[in-house]
């Protein structure tokens, strides 16, 4: 009789990058535990799906959360204990390791998307996508196109929602220049 299989080992951990006020220019590469389903379930209580990342977007919204653009100068050091310790980045591309059952999305399916909701950042850290691993929420990722690299589809999230904001405020239709 032939010997079990094991399933593979999987990494309980994960580089990423972190604010750091002490680091040399604000950021720093840290291991961090991986992020797993069960574990993302209280902070995407929608749903998560876990995905290696295999590209992500760097936005001015990105500094402008660690910097605290915009806050009165009485708020810098405010902001700056609020990041420290979180993972910037917001958009990426990349595989899905594990989705929910249902979900559309199985392991290996190439995906693209928020890598954190925004809006559910002022409830907690920022676990962006300036790492390996992320777990997105499920409602802000889709399948990437094959048309696309991971480069191209990691630059997409954040200004193709801003795009696409501000055409339906400005009513703009089909066929309209």
């Amino acid at each position: 009789m032939p010997a079990p299989v094991s399933p593979p080992l999987v990494p309980k951990t994960m580089r990423a990058a972190v604010f750091d006020v002490m680091a040399p220019h604000g950021v720093r590469i840290a291991e961090r535990p991986r992020p797993s389903r069960a574990v993302a379930k209280g902070c995407c209580g929608r749903g998560a799906v876990v995905c290696a990342v295999r590209a992500c977007g760097v936005n001015p919204v990105d500094a402008k959360y660690v910097i605290g653009d915009k806050l009165p100068e009485s708020w810098m050091a405010w902001a700056a204990r609020r990041v420290q310790g979180s993972t910037p980045g917001f958009d990426f591309s990349g595989e899905v390791l594990d989705a929910p059952p249902g979900s559309g999305l199985e392991a290996g399916d190439a995906v693209f998307g928020f890598g954190v909701d925004p809006a559910s950042l002022a409830k907690r850290k920022l676990r962006g996508s300036f790492a390996e691993v992320v777990a997105a929420p499920l409602d802000q990722v889709a399948k990437k196109p094959a048309t696309l690299s991971h480069i191209e589809a990691a630059a997409l999230p954040l200004v193709g929602t801003t795009a696409l904001q501000a055409l339906r405020e400005h009513g703009v239709a089909a066929g309209q220049r």
